[in-house]
């Protein structure tokens, strides 16, 4: 149970580093696309010709809309990685409450159990002893 435990514990830990992986991987992709937009705005030759200028136009509308997507990508993952922050220190709060509460309990229960075998074999050499007197 204690394995089971420590597992899921790693795993839910490991979830936000691969958030922040894809975050970080994410916002340079973007900064990438927006130099790219930056250094499609100045004018070149090609433009000189309508149907040049309406495919850099359209080219410039996707890659404007990639960034777009990618910054709601971003936007989305951000809201997982709080969600999974929450939930992390959630868990440990729970934790934090519950295990001191179970460790007592178990205490207890190992005390009463002593107890009750020091109680038993004090009985049974009280007998032995009234058996040999």
């Amino acid at each position: 149970m204690a394995y089971d435990m420590v597992d899921g514990i790693l795993l839910s830990l490991q979830r936000p580093l691969s958030l922040i992986n894809q975050r970080s991987l994410l916002r340079e992709t973007i900064e990438e696309q927006k130099e790219v937009l930056r250094k499609t705005k100045y004018w070149h030759y090609t433009t000189l010709f309508s149907t040049a200028k309406d495919n850099k136009k359209k080219r410039i509308e996707q890659d404007k809309e990639k960034v777009i997507e990618n910054m709601n990508e971003l936007n989305h993952i951000d809201g997982q990685l709080n969600q999974s922050h929450k939930m992390i220190s959630d868990e440990l709060a729970h934790f934090q409450t519950v295990h001191p509460k179970l460790m007592i309990q178990t205490m207890k229960h190992i005390s009463r159990s002593s107890l009750e075998l020091e109680k038993h074999k004090l009985a049974l050499l009280e007998q032995t002893l009234t058996k040999v007197i």
